[in-house]
C-alpha cells in the first residue's frame, strides 16, 4: 500500500497506526526508493567500502596467520645462525655447547647444466642430521604427490626444485653437471623446513648432500646453523652477537621472524591507500546522506500525520539504517570471500602450501568499522529526522544550525578518530591531510574571490555570464560543498595517476641499454681470466670491469646497524648481508657528487655513500662507518654522497672508498660490469658454466625479462588499488553532481518562466559548470604541487620529476568531463516546461 493510501485510509477515520503496520509500510516504501534508484550512491559507496576492508582484513589476517603458523611449526630448528663468510671455530663451539641438536648447511650460488640448457640455482648443501626439526616434501613422480622425508640427498644424488627441472628438461633419473660431476635427479623439492627462514624469493633450488661436492672448490653464499634447544636465553643471544656482529641470528627466543617484518612494512605502505579510501567513501557518504534525508522524511511525515507515535520514530531509523548496511554488506561480503579464494589460489603458484588462515572474527571487525564509519555518517541525519515536527518536516525546510553543524563535524570527528587509531606512520598521514587541506583552503579561497569580483572582470556584454556568477553568489553555500567535494576528488585521483606513472617511469629507466649484452655481477680472478679468454674467442669485448669485496657494515658511529632509530627500508634489509665495497683513488665518471667530495690527500679513510642509502639510514656528513671485511675490521668516515649519473655506466656500489687499494689483502677481490658477446658467443655461455659453475652472469635479455616481470607485478599492484580509487573518485563526483541536482532543476524551472530560451539557459548552464569544475581543478594541481616532491622524497626515496604542465592538462581533462556530465544532466531539465520542472523539484 502507498503512503498516500495510507494517509488516506487513517486520516479519514482519525485511527492511530498499529506499530507493526508502520514498521512493514515503512519497509515497503524503503524498498521500493531503494529500487527506484534513490540511494544508489549510498550503497555502492558502503558497497566498495565494505569489499575493501572485507577483503584487506582476510588478506592481512590470513597472511598473519600463516606467517605467525610457519613460524612456530616449520622453521627447521629453535634457532638458526647465519654466517657469510667462512665459520670462526669459536662460534662453531657455541652452536655445539647450546643446542641439543644441530645441523650444518652450506649455500652456493652455481649455475646448473644439463645438455643445452643452464640455469643459475642457489644449491643448498646439508649433512646427514638435516633437517634437526620438521620435514622436508619431495615427490618421486610428475605427479607431484608430496612424501615426507626426514633426511636430505644421498651421497651422489640431488633434487631439484619442479620449476627447475622444467628449466633444465630434466626427468627423474637424468643426471646434470655441477663443476663437471655428475649428480643424479632422484627426487623433485616441494618444501623445505626452514625456507619460510629465507622468504620465498625467486631464485630456483636444489639440495644435495655436502660429501657429493667438492668444497675446496666452491664458495659459499652463506653457512647456517640449525639449533634445537629447550631454552635459550635473550642475553646468552646478546653475548654471542657482541663477539661476532656479522652473524645473524632468528630465533623463537628474539621473535624476529623476517618475513613478519616484510609484511610489516607492507601494511604500512598499504595504510596510506586504506586512508585515501576511507577519506573518499566517507566524503562521499555524506553529501549522500544530505540527498538521502529528502524521501526518508516525506516518509516519516505522512505515517506520523496517520497517527503513527512519535515513539516508533527509533524504530524506523534503527530498521533503515539496517536494511542500507544489509543490502550493501551481503553482496560485498560474497565478491570478498570469492577475491580472497582467487588470491590464495594465485599465491600457491610462487609459494608452496599457502593458505589464508583467516577466522570470522576477522570479518566481523571488518564488518563493525564499516558499520561505525556509516552510523558516525548518518547520525546527523537520523537526529534530524527523530527532532522535526509534521510540519517541519513537510515543508522540507532546511534543517537549524546545529545539525548542519553536527552534519559538518561528525565525519571530520570520524576521520580524526580513524587517523588516531589506524596511522603507522604520522607524518605520511599528516602530509596527505595536509595537502588536502590545503586544497579546500585554496577552494575556499578561490572561490569565494572568483564569486565575489568576478562580475568586475567580465565585459558588460557578457550579460549572461555575470547573471550565472550572480545566481552562483546566491547560492555560495550550495555551491561550496559541491566544488569541494570535487577539489578533494580531483586532488586524490591527481596524486595516484602521478605516483602510478613516476614508479614505473622510475622502474624503466634500469633497463641497461647502453651496456653490453651479457651483465658480470661477481667473478673472482680465476673467473676474470677465464672470461676474458672466452671473450677472445669469440670476437667480443669487455666493456667494463670494476674490482670490489664483500664487506658486513655492523657499526654507525657504534651503535649496531639494526638498533638504530631510523625507519624500515629495503636498504636496511639489504644490509643484513654483505655489500659489494668498491675503491677508487678519483671520483667514479658515472656518478655526480651531492655532497662532499673526493680529496688529493685524506688524514684518514673516507667512503662516498650513495644517495639514497645516506637517507635511509639518516646518515650526516663526518658519521663513522664500521664494516667488516672477511674477519678484518674497517673503519671509514662518510666523507661524500654520490648518486648515478643517468646515461653512463650503470654499475655502481653503495659505499666507494676513497683509496686506490683494495681494504684486505687477504681477502678475495671480485669484479662486476659488463661484456658484449656476439650471437655465437651468447649460445655458448654454457661451455663458462660448466667450467665454473659460481661465475655470476645474465644475459641482458634474460635480465629485462626478470624487470618487465617486476614492473609487471608493480603495476598490478597499483592499479588494484587505484581502481578503488579511481570508482570512489568518480563516484565522489557523482554525488557531489546529485546532491545539488533537485535544487538545480528548481532553480531551471525559474529561469524558464523569466522567459529565457533554452539556449540562452544552456549558456548559463556552460557557464556555471566550467566554473564549477574548473576552480577545484587548478586548486587540486596548486595543493599536490605544494606538498608533492615532500611527499616523494619521504615515501618513494625519490624526486617528484614530474611536468607542471602534464599535470595541469590532466586536471583540466578530469575537469571537462565532469563539466559535460553535468551540462548533459542539466540540458534534459531545459527541455521540459517549467511547471513540471518546478513540480518535480518540489
Amino acid at each position: 500500500m502507498s503512503l498516500e493510501r495510507a494517509a488516506a485510509s487513517y486520516s479519514a477515520g482519525q485511527q492511530k497506526v498499529a506499530p507493526g503496520y508502520a514498521v512493514f509500510t515503512f519497509a515497503l516504501v524503503l524498498w521500493r526508493q531503494v529500487m527506484q534508484g534513490k540511494y544508489w550512491l549510498t550503497l555502492g559507496a558502503l558497497s566498495i567500502l565494505f569489499f575493501y576492508l572485507l577483503l584487506s582484513s582476510l588478506l592481512g589476517q590470513g597472511v598473519e596467520r600463516f606467517l605467525a603458523h610457519n613460524l612456530q611449526a616449520t622453521l627447521g630448528a629453535d634457532t638458526q645462525v647465519t654466517v657469510r663468510r667462512a665459520w670462526q671455530e669459536s662460534e662453531l663451539a657455541w652452536v655445539r655447547a647450546h643446542s641439543e641438536a644441530y645441523s650444518l648447511q652450506s649455500q652456493y650460488r652455481v649455475t646448473l647444466s644439463h645438455q643445452s640448457h643452464h640455469q643459475p640455482v642457489l644449491l643448498k648443501a646439508v649433512d646427514s642430521h638435516y633437517p634437526p626439526q620438521g620435514d622436508i616434501h619431495i615427490s618421486l613422480s610428475k605427479g607431484l604427490n608430496a612424501q615426507r622425508v626426514q633426511q636430505g640427498p644421498s651421497h651422489g644424488e640431488i633434487w631439484l626444485e619442479p620449476r627447475l627441472a622444467v628449466a633444465l628438461a630434466v626427468e627423474l633419473g637424468d643426471t646434470i653437471m655441477l663443476g663437471g660431476r655428475q649428480l643424479r635427479v632422484s627426487a623433485l623439492l616441494q618444501l623445505e623446513p626452514d625456507r619460510i627462514l629465507e622468504g620465498f624469493g625467486s631464485d630456483m633450488r636444489a639440495m644435495v648432500s655436502d660429501a657429493s661436492l667438492q668444497i675446496e672448490q666452491l664458495t659459499p653464499y652463506l653457512s647456517r646453523a640449525l639449533m634445537l634447544h629447550s631454552r635459550l636465553p635473550e642475553a646468552e643471544i646478546v653475548r654471542f652477537q657482541s663477539g661476532s656482529p656479522t652473524a645473524q641470528i632468528i630465533s623463537k627466543s628474539l621473535n624476529n621472524y623476517p618475513l613478519a617484518k616484510v609484511w610489516e612494512r607492507v601494511q604500512n605502505f598499504l595504510g596510506l591507500l586504506s586512508l585515501i579510501i576511507v577519506l573518499l567513501s566517507v566524503l562521499i557518504l555524506w553529501l549522500c546522506s544530505q540527498v538521502q534525508i529528502q524521501p526518508l522524511k516525506r516518509s516519516v511525515s505522512v505515517l506520523l500525520a496517520c497517527g503513527m507515535s512519535r515513539r516508533m520514530l527509533p524504530v524506523l531509523a534503527v530498521m533503515a539504517g539496517a536494511m542500507i548496511l544489509m543490502l550493501s554488506l551481503l553482496p560485498a561480503l560474497i565478491l570478498s570471500l570469492l577475491a580472497s579464494y582467487g588470491v590464495s589460489h594465485i599465491a600457491q603458484a610462487y609459494i608452496d602450501g599457502f593458505s589464508l588462515q583467516w577466522q570470522w572474527q576477522d570479518l566481523l571487525a571488518a564488518c563493525a568499522l564499516a558499520t561505525v564509519v556509516y552510523v558516525f555518517i548518518a547520525l546527523p541525519v537520523w537526529l534530524s529526522l527523530l527532532q522535526g515536527d509534521i510540519r517541519l518536516l513537510l515543508e522540507q525546510r532546511t534543517e537549524p544550525k546545529r545539525w548542519r553543524w553536527l552534519a559538518m563535524l561528525s565525519p571530520v570527528g570520524l576521520l580524526a578518530a580513524l587517523v588516531v587509531n589506524y596511522t603507522d606512520n604520522w607524518l605520511l598521514s599528516g602530509m596527505l591531510l595536509s595537502g588536502l587541506g590545503v586544497c579546500v583552503l585554496l577552494v575556499l579561497f578561490v572561490t569565494w574571490l572568483v564569486l565575489r569580483f568576478g562580475g568586475y572582470l567580465l565585459p558588460n556584454s557578457w550579460v549572461l555570464s555575470r547573471f550565472s556568477l550572480l545566481l552562483l553568489r546566491k547560492r555560495m553555500s550550495v555551491k561550496l560543498v559541491q566544488i569541494t567535494a570535487l577539489g578533494l576528488s580531483v586532488t586524490l585521483l591527481l596524486l595516484c595517476i602521478n605516483m602510478g606513472r613516476d614508479v614505473t617511469n622510475m622502474l624503466s629507466q634500469y633497463l641497461y641499454q647502453n651496456q653490453g649484452n651479457v651483465f658480470v655481477s661477481r667473478a673472482n680472478d680465476e673467473q676474470k681470466a677465464a672470461l676474458e679468454s672466452f671473450v677472445g674467442r669469440y670476437q667480443g669485448h669487455i666493456k667494463e670491469m670494476k674490482p670490489f669485496q664483500l664487506a658486513q657494515v655492523t657499526h654507525i658511529n657504534g651503535i649496531a646497524i639494526l638498533n638504530r632509530d631510523v625507519q624500515p627500508s629495503d636498504t636496511l634489509r639489504r644490509l643484513e648481508q654483505p655489500v659489494n665495497l668498491h675503491w677508487q683513488a678519483q671520483t667514479p665518471d658515472n656518478v655526480r657528487i651531492t655532497q662532499g667530495g673526493w680529496p688529493a690527500v685524506s688524514a684518514q679513510t673516507g667512503v662516498s655513500v650513495d644517495q639514497e642509502v645516506f637517507e635511509d639510514l639518516a646518515l650526516s656528513m663526518g658519521d663513522t662507518v664500521q664494516l667488516v671485511v672477511g674477519s678484518e675490521p674497517v673503519e671509514v668516515t662518510v666523507a661524500a654522497v654520490h648518486r648515478h649519473k643517468p646515461g653512463s655506466s650503470s654499475v655502481t656500489f653503495w659505499f666507494v672508498l676513497q683509496q686506490s687499494s683494495p681494504p684486505s689483502s687477504a681477502e678475495p677481490v671480485y669484479h662486476m660490469g659488463s661484456i658484449e658477446l656476439n650471437a655465437q658467443g651468447v649460445a655458448a655461455i654454457g661451455e663458462l658454466w660448466r667450467a665454473h659453475p659460481q661465475l655470476r652472469l645474465v644475459t641482458v635479455d634474460a635480465l629485462l625479462e626478470k624487470i618487465r616481470a617486476q614492473v609487471q607485478a608493480l603495476i598490478t599492484l597499483v592499479m588494484s588499488y587505484a581502481a578503488f580509487i579511481v570508482l570512489l573518485s568518480n563516484l565522489l563526483m557523482v554525488a557531489a553532481i546529485q546532491t545539488h541536482m533537485k535544487k538545480d532543476q528548481i532553480r531551471n524551472g525559474l529561469l524558464l518562466s523569466f522567459g529565457l530560451s533554452p539556449i540562452q539557459g544552456l549558456k548559463i548552464l556552460l557557464f556555471e559548470w566550467l566554473t564549477v569544475t574548473l576552480i577545484p581543478a587548478l586548486c587540486a594541481v596548486g595543493a599536490i604541487y605544494s606538498f608533492i616532491d615532500a611527499f616523494y622524497k619521504q615515501n618513494l626515496a625519490m624526486s617528484y620529476q614530474g611536468s607542471l604542465i602534464l599535470m595541469l592538462a590532466e586536471a583540466l581533462a578530469i575537469a571537462l568531463v565532469v563539466a559535460i556530465s553535468g551540462i548533459l544532466l542539466s540540458r534534459k531539465q531545459l527541455r521540459s516546461s517549467a511547471m513540471k520542472l518546478l513540480n518535480e523539484g518540489g
